[in-house]
């Protein structure tokens, strides 16, 4: 049987990313796998960053302070989710005079 990109065996096999400052997700079907798998490999990779741009429920879900996790598959997850809101804004740790409103990350409603 052929897997499928974006699996989780695929992720895990691929190894771990480095060296990224922030890693954005833009998630509507997926977000399972982006919360639990992606999230564990990416605090796994030390990115203090990383969040998910969540299409379904119109927030950003932030994830930030990755640590030790012996329960999860890598070892990792991230000790702080914050969730916002379209009226609220938020800034990259790597820049952070550098505010982004939420809701210039999600598509117009139509």
């Amino acid at each position: 049987m052929t897997e499928k990109i974006g699996d989780e065996a695929e992720a895990l096999r691929r190894g771990t990313p480095t060296g990224a400052v922030l890693v954005v997700e833009v998630s509507q079907t997926t977000l399972h796998f982006d919360r639990a798998t992606k999230a564990e490999i990416y605090a796994a990779s030390g990115i203090e960053d990383y969040w998910i741009v969540n299409l379904a429920e119109r927030q950003l879900e932030v994830r930030r302070r990755p640590m030790p996790e012996p329960a999860s598959r890598t070892g990792f997850r991230y000790m702080d989710v914050q969730l916002l809101t379209p009226d609220q804004s938020v800034a990259a740790l790597a820049k952070p005079q550098a505010g982004i409103q939420v809701v210039s990350l999600l598509p117009p409603i139509v």
